[in-house]
């Protein structure tokens, strides 16, 4: 019995290894969820993969594959940036209000700076998934639906 159950044991740790092994398109394309959720970040990152993914399908030139790998890693890099604004920020207008007596001007202040360096990287977000897609021409765009549409049947 306990033979069977240590045979058993290694094919299903086998059977997961090699299910998992497998390259699956619709997958490539996955961003895994930070700080910011599924926004905008996680949109041009999904898109740059599912492009680059799929690139010989799309018909993708090596000048295109190469301008969505480099905005890809230009809005990776610029969104850390943007965020550690954001967090040091946080961190200041905490500090302010723990303080006695607390400035209400100063608090204000710093909300309002945290809130217009919210502002101006949704804005960077969409502006970049804009550029990300005009580096594609109307057909690869369209072909590019159609491998998402397929995807999202399969799943």
């Amino acid at each position: 019995m306990e033979k069977i159950r240590k045979i058993f044991a290694v094919l299903l740790v086998s059977a997961l290894v090699l299910g998992s092994a497998g390259v699956d398109v619709c997958s490539a394309g996955h961003y895994k969820e930070g700080k910011s959720g599924y926004g905008h970040e996680a949109k041009v990152c999904k898109k740059a993969k599912m492009i680059l993914s799929n690139k010989a399908e799309l018909g993708l030139t090596d000048e295109q594959a190469a301008k969505v790998k480099d905005l890809s890693s230009k809005v990776k890099k610029d969104l850390i940036r943007k965020d550690a604004e954001i967090d040091i920020v946080a961190v200041d207008l905490k500090a302010q209000k723990y303080k006695d007596p607390v400035d209400v001007a100063a608090v204000n202040e710093l909300i309002d700076k945290k809130y217009e360096l919210k502002k101006d990287k949704a804005k960077y977000q969409v502006a970049a998934y804009a550029e990300l897609k005009d580096i594609m021409t109307t057909e690869q765009k369209s072909k590019l639906k159609e491998i998402y549409g397929k995807c999202k049947k399969d799943k």
